[in-house]
């Protein structure tokens, strides 16, 4: 009985019997970097769809109040719009500088018979992007002097 007593008491399993706590503390420390790395994501996507919806509230701001489209304030030029050519805006809103690809759309909602539409865009609308977009009411005044109630419609999207 006594030979068995001098072997020790420390036990067969040695070193094993800290693998499951090793286990833990690995599968610990895998979870919060994952919870790290998932939270950091969200954080970025939020700034980011912040930052656009900050830049299409600016451009809406700036198409509103451009000189080449606009009679007054709040009251677009119908003469003016039907002459705009492409080239001017991409020339004045080049999207490099910008920071973002645009589509214009301006749709005239009245009943009259010679409604206005006019479709302006930087790059195609992209199918795998965010859009962001925005409308805004608006009045077309014509050569007539009729005013008609018609659409702004802004959607922008990253440089792809």
């Amino acid at each position: 009985m006594q030979f068995f007593m001098l072997r020790g008491t420390k036990g067969v399993a040695g070193f094993f019997v800290d693998i499951p706590a090793l286990l833990a503390i690995i599968i610990g420390i895998w979870l919060f970097s994952f919870s790290l790395y998932s939270t950091h994501s969200r954080y970025i996507e939020e700034v980011e769809m912040e930052n656009m919806y900050h830049d299409l509230e600016d451009f809406m701001r700036m198409i509103r109040s451009e000189d080449m489209m606009v009679r007054s304030p709040g009251v677009f030029c119908g003469d003016k719009l039907q002459v705009l050519n492409h080239s001017y805006l991409v020339g004045s809103l080049d999207p490099q500088e910008l920071g973002f690809n645009y589509r214009i759309d301006i749709r005239d909602d009245s009943s009259y018979t010679d409604t206005f539409t006019l479709s302006m865009s930087s790059a195609e609308l992209p199918e795998d992007m965010n859009i962001y977009s925005r409308t805004s009411s608006m009045v077309l005044a014509n050569r007539d002097g009729s005013m008609r109630l018609s659409s702004l419609q802004i959607r922008i999207w990253g440089l792809g």
